[in-house]
This record gives structure tokens, C-alpha cells and sequence, in this order.
């Protein structure tokens, strides 16, 4: 959405956000929304030029705003879950054997973990394959130029 004008943009959100509550109201059913926070990797901005554009580009904020006041105003319940994690364990755990998309399989992920079904982890076999460092690759190139 960088090429569009800031109302357009706004249009395209809230057309989203109509489609996805009217969907909510007919079927009955709460929002399940993961937790995203883009503010510490907005302030970093060292990743690349494409990247940069997609964050600042990315309106999130402004979408969330949109859905949660649509939502209060028509009485659906919103409910925030983490994201950690859910893209790597719906592609172990659902996405061969429902047979979707990795996107599709961490959205079943999220919607789990709002129904409070329980809260998913992976699998011990794969848990090693997950990478240790908490840090982000912008943060280590900080400390790295701090050494230097």
C-alpha cells in the first residue's frame, strides 16, 4: 500500500474491516487477531530499502484502530493472541496433514489459541531447529558497529 494516498489506504482498511466483521456477525463468531508490535523494528530501519517500505508502507496500527472501533460499535468480541511462534508450528503440525498452506496453518494456530483450545508449542523434535538468539539481525549489526 506505499504507492496509495494515505486516504486510499484508509478506504482499502476499512473495506477489509467491513468484509471481516460482516463474515464475523453471519457466522456468529469473535475475532481472533494476533499481537503485533512493528515499533522497535520501525526505529532500527537498517534492514534494507524494501524492508523499510514494507514497515512504514504496513498499516497495521491504523487497521487495528479501524477493526477494534467497528467492533465495539456491532458487538463482536476481538481477541489478541500471540503471534509467537504459529508459522513454524502450523506448518509441523497442520499443513501436510489438513493438506493447506503455511499461511492457512499458522491462521489455524492463531484461531486455536483464541478459542483457548490450549496453548500450542512445538514439538520437542523440533524445538532444536528454532534459533536461540532472542535479538534481531538489525540489533546484532547495532552491537557490532558499537564494537568497531
Amino acid at each position: 500500500m506505499h504507492s496509495c494516498s494515505t486516504e486510499q489506504t484508509e478506504a482499502r482498511l476499512a473495506d477489509a474491516v467491513t468484509e471481516i466483521t460482516a463474515r464475523a456477525l453471519a457466522s456468529k463468531k469473535p475475532i481472533v487477531i494476533e499481537k503485533l508490535d512493528f515499533s522497535e523494528k520501525k526505529k532500527l530501519f537498517l534492514t534494507g530499502r524494501k524492508y523499510n517500505r514494507m514497515l512504514s508502507g504496513f498499516a497495521y496500527a491504523k487497521f487495528f484502530e479501524l477493526l477494534k472501533a467497528r467492533c465495539l460499535k456491532l458487538g463482536i468480541k476481538v481477541i489478541e493472541v500471540s503471534a509467537k511462534y504459529s508459522s513454524q508450528i502450523g506448518v509441523v503440525k497442520y499443513m501436510r496433514g489438513y493438506g493447506m498452506g503455511s499461511d492457512s496453518a499458522a491462521a489455524l494456530v492463531l484461531a486455536r489459541r483464541g478459542m483457548a483450545i490450549y496453548y500450542e508449542k512445538m514439538p520437542a523434535r523440533y524445538a532444536l531447529q528454532i534459533s536461540v538468539h532472542s535479538e534481531t539481525r538489525a540489533s546484532r549489526l547495532c552491537t557490532l558497529a558499537e564494537i568497531q
